[in-house]
């Protein structure tokens, strides 16, 4: 049986990629299945998602640390809850102060 981890993925949508040959879909923070705001996604083959985080080491979210995997849900739960403040730039506007520069309209 081959090694599996369990990734974690702060984006909200989730992701679907190739690993290893196979369509893989990681759950993202949209998931009922979360730990510190990042969906997981168990059983996900450790030699493919290892190469994987080589192809695409450029990818922001991987290089922010926004997907990562773990062999221990202990383990992958704690980074979870340890990098739970990370910001993934997707997250919805304050409707009070929507951006730096930016009012809210008149309601009137």
């Amino acid at each position: 049986m081959a090694d599996t981890v369990i990734v974690g993925c702060k984006l909200p949508h989730g992701l679907e990629t190739v690993m290893g040959g196979k369509t893989v879909v990681l759950n993202g923070n949209n998931s009922t299945d979360l730990a510190g705001g990042y969906g997981l996604t168990r059983e996900v083959d450790k030699a493919a998602f290892d190469q994987w985080l080589i192809d695409f080491a450029d990818f922001e979210p991987v290089k922010r640390g926004l997907i990562f995997a773990n062999t221990s849900e202990r383990s992958v739960k704690a980074e979870a809850t340890e990098k739970a403040g990370e910001k993934t730039g997707l997250e919805g506007l304050n409707p009070d102060a929507p951006a730096p520069g930016i009012k809210p309209a008149d309601k009137e």
